[in-house]
């Protein structure tokens, strides 16, 4: 049996059930949000503009185990989709942390929020995790999908220590999404092909950590940037042989580890 098992789930989860989360009325309270962003910073930015820093802060505060107001402005901050300042990040913060009071979803992502199965959750755990290797440097897009897998793995195995009982049913449920997920990324392979790699992907990610985590090795992810920015969804992947890139590019990933493993363990 492969790490998600050898039966590939077919039921359909409601990607949708994300966004109704976090705007319950839908495209109407949306957009008028977004608007009344706009408005308190002055007009400053496009419509266009706010909207995609008004979405990904939204994201940032959910998902949020730690929703103090330093980390979450540091997170809206650190993203390339952002376009405010440190100024206007505070107000959005303020914004943000009415809007979900009235929600009843002030405390942690992972409490409170019902119909909203722990796998989606995770799911953008993973997601949200790309923002830090983005801010070193902008992978490929096929590459992102590689750093989700590396993600799941993390969330994958931080799930099954705290909740065996109930992993085989959110690994299911878990990989229908991450599936799901290849279509955006211009990943066009059969849900069979797709699971097949990301089993064998999975085993190779798991022995990088395993590096990573032994103490008497020296590590580096030089085959963790190959996957990531120069050969992803490739077979074999060769370590990458610019060393002081690969030095550079190890901060971000310990972050982004460090990021997932910290929102995972609230769940």
């Amino acid at each position: 049996m492969g790490i998600f098992g050898e039966q590939i789930p077919r039921e359909q989860e409601n990607l949708q059930e994300i966004i109704q989360q976090v705007f319950p009325n839908g495209w109407p309270q949306m957009d008028k949000e977004i608007q009344e962003v706009r408005q308190l910073l002055n007009s400053k930015y496009s419509v266009d503009q706010i909207a995609n820093t008004y979405l990904l802060a939204s994201s940032i505060y959910y998902i949020s185990k730690d929703r103090s107001r330093d980390r979450i402005i540091t997170s809206i901050l650190k993203s390339k989709e952002n376009v405010i300042n440190r100024e206007e990040a505070l107000l959005l913060f303020e914004y943000l942390k009415k809007k979900f009071n009235s929600l009843g979803n002030s405390n942690s992502f992972g409490s409170g929020q019902t119909g909203f199965g722990s796998e989606s959750k995770m799911f953008l755990v993973a997601k949200g995790g790309l923002l830090f290797i983005k801010e070193y440097k902008e992978p490929p897009e096929q590459g992102k999908y590689e750093a989700m897998i590396f993600n799941s793995l993390i969330i994958l195995q931080k799930y099954h220590a705290k909740y065996p009982v109930v992993y085989e049913d959110f690994q299911d449920k878990y990989f229908t999404l991450l599936l799901q997920q290849a279509n955006s990324f211009g990943i066009n392979l059969s849900p069979y092909e797709l699971g097949d790699f990301i089993n064998l992907r999975m085993a190779f990610y798991k022995n990088e950590l395993d590096s990573l985590y032994n103490e008497e090795e020296q590590f580096m992810p030089a085959r963790l940037y190959s996957a990531f920015y120069t050969m992803p969804l490739k077979n074999v992947i060769t370590p990458y042989t610019d060393f002081f890139e690969v030095m550079k590019f190890f901060p971000a990933l310990n972050a982004m580890i460090k990021w997932v493993i910290e929102n995972t363990e609230q769940i």
